[in-house]
């Protein structure tokens, strides 16, 4: 696709990105590693970088209904989903499992 100057239909290769907040502010500093999950029968990959959540959608399934509105399309338009990061189970596990090894290791 790339080699012919191709970006497919949203769907190929769709990514959503969340955008988290924590207290209602905005932290450019988060970063997590990758990790693959599956959701609904769907593989998923997700990460933070820069703050921002963006789960990747690798699966020979079309993508939940209503969930491709939010890829990159082909107009230019992307919406971001703002989260309460409480609202992101996994990201709020993560960030407290973060939080309590950082505690320990303060002098």
């Amino acid at each position: 696709m790339l080699l012919h100057n191709d970006a497919g239909s949203p769907e190929h290769y769709g990514f959503l990105s969340f955008v988290p907040f924590i207290n209602g502010q905005f932290h450019p500093d988060l970063i997590t590693q990758p990790e693959c999950v599956k959701h609904k029968g769907r593989r998923l990959y997700r990460v933070v970088i820069g703050g921002f959540l963006i789960v990747y959608f690798v699966s020979s399934h079309h993508p939940p209904q209503g969930v491709k509105d939010f890829f990159p399309q082909p107009d230019g338009k992307w919406t971001m989903i703002g989260r309460d990061i409480g609202q992101l189970t996994f990201l709020a596990e993560w960030f407290m499992a973060v939080a309590n090894k950082n505690k320990g290791s303060q002098p």
